[in-house]
């Protein structure tokens, strides 16, 4: 069992972390359904991860990214993605099964997550 907090902010992020959660999930600044969340840049996020990875015991960031895509939003959704990947993120909490398909397919050392805002109801939707 992992205890998970949000974080929509960097400041957040380190409480929960320093308070006793195994891992934080946050939002970027796009491609994030909490808007309203101070939310992170990739670098914010690379900085996070180093010291989340380098505590004892390690630590998890899940990157939510659970916003429905626009087909004018896809290759800029790709590249924040591969971004992701790239900074060592423990994993990627989707909404949008065209996100869950570029992981599974070109990112897959990322793990998917579904976000509860896919609203799976039933095993025919899993």
């Amino acid at each position: 069992m992992e205890l998970l907090a949000p974080a929509g902010e960097p400041e957040a992020a380190m409480a929960a972390l320093r308070s006793g959660a195994d891992g934080v999930y946050l939002g970027l600044r796009e491609f994030s359904a909490r808007a309203e969340a101070v939310n992170f840049d990739l670098d914010e996020l690379a900085r996070l991860l180093g010291y989340a990875h380098g505590l004892e015991p390690r630590k998890n960031i899940y990157v939510t990214f659970n916003t429905l895509l626009q087909d004018r939003e896809l290759h800029a959704a790709r590249s924040m993605l591969a971004g992701v990947w790239e900074s060592g993120a423990d994993g990627v909490i989707v909404q949008d099964l065209a996100a869950a398909a570029f992981v599974k397919k070109h990112l897959p050392g990322l793990r998917l997550h579904a976000s509860t805002q896919m609203a799976v109801h039933n095993l025919e939707g899993v």
